[in-house]
């Protein structure tokens, strides 16, 4: 397939970004539970200390804060892409019609 001399068409662009945020939304699910998790162990410390003797809350703070910025990329970049993928209809609506009121020679 040739590509335009503009580089990727519209259409072009809307499949890279369901596979993107395809892609965002199971690292979502990863790294959503492991934050979930932790935060639940960092949130009921005292319940923690008493019952799970075991678990290690400094060790569940360091990982908690250490994904941290990795979900809040992968968030950033799902919220790109799924803007992206709600306002795609729009935009060729509005190409559509630019084409429609054209001219015709």
């Amino acid at each position: 397939m040739i590509q335009p001399a503009g580089g990727l068409q519209m259409i072009q662009y809307y499949p890279l970004a369901r596979k993107i945020h395809r892609l965002c939304v199971l690292g979502m699910v990863v790294f959503g539970l492991i934050m979930g998790t932790t935060g639940s162990l960092m949130k009921y410390a005292q319940f923690v200390v008493v019952a799970m003797p075991s678990v290690d809350l400094l060790l569940a703070r360091k990982i908690h804060n250490t994904m941290s910025p990795f979900f809040a990329i992968i968030f950033g970049i799902m919220m790109v892409s799924g803007g992206y993928m709600y306002l795609y209809p729009w935009f060729l609506k509005r190409s559509q019609k630019k084409k429609e009121n054209l001219p015709r020679s």
